[in-house]
């Protein structure tokens, strides 16, 4: 038999709650609500719980040449974001709203925690087919869904956290967040500086 991370609910939600409490803020908790297949959040002193959709498909390893990608509309009436959109690998829903609130509930259509899980831990790329990979056992990049759905080349894991810190302060604005900075860190791989300074022409 196949594992697969369904197996381990216990473990998929700490492996999110570690992600986002690194990535966006420690006051966040996370828990999966298996009978109704969402993800419930809350923040520390706040009573307002947020539902996310969970998708199931995520957590299923291996190749999915079928697998779907939509745009998620993310511009909304509640705050602004950075993303007026953002590709949603996994959805079906084609350029519908991701976050909606119903009797005072924010609601949020789209497995944002499932798509950080299959991505991060590249499981498209496992127990694949050898049509799928190159020369040297490795997977062909040519197959990924990233290249696939165009979004290659874009820290798509990141952006999807940016837009739910942003969503987070919204809801619960005197709570810590991380504040992200980034620098520059220039290396250099020379094997053998001024390699045919030091030698005779011999040698060369």
């Amino acid at each position: 038999m196949v594992f697969s991370p369904l197996n381990d609910y216990k473990n998929i939600t700490k492996w999110i709650n570690l992600l986002i409490n690194e990535r966006i803020s420690p006051s966040i908790k996370i828990k999966l609500n298996k009978n109704e297949n969402i993800w419930i959040i809350n923040a520390n002193e706040y009573c307002q719980e947020v539902k996310i959709d969970f998708n199931k498909e995520f957590f299923v390893p291996g190749y999915k040449s079928d697998f779907p990608c939509q745009e998620k509309i993310l511009k909304n009436k509640f705050f602004n974001s950075s993303f007026s959109n953002l590709p949603a690998p996994g959805s079906y829903k084609h350029n519908s709203e991701y976050i909606f609130k119903k009797d005072s509930l924010y609601h949020l259509n789209y497995d944002v925690f499932g798509f950080c899980f299959w991505m991060m831990n590249r499981s498209e790329e496992l127990f694949i087919e050898s049509k799928y990979k190159d020369l040297h056992g490795r997977f062909k990049a040519e197959f990924s869904h990233a290249f696939k759905h165009n979004y290659l080349s874009r820290p798509l894991v990141d952006e999807w956290l940016i837009f739910l810190k942003e969503f987070f302060n919204f809801l619960y604005p005197d709570i810590y967040f991380f504040k992200t900075k980034f620098k520059i860190v220039p290396s250099h791989d020379i094997d053998n500086p001024r390699k045919f300074k030091l030698i005779s022409k011999k040698r060369i």
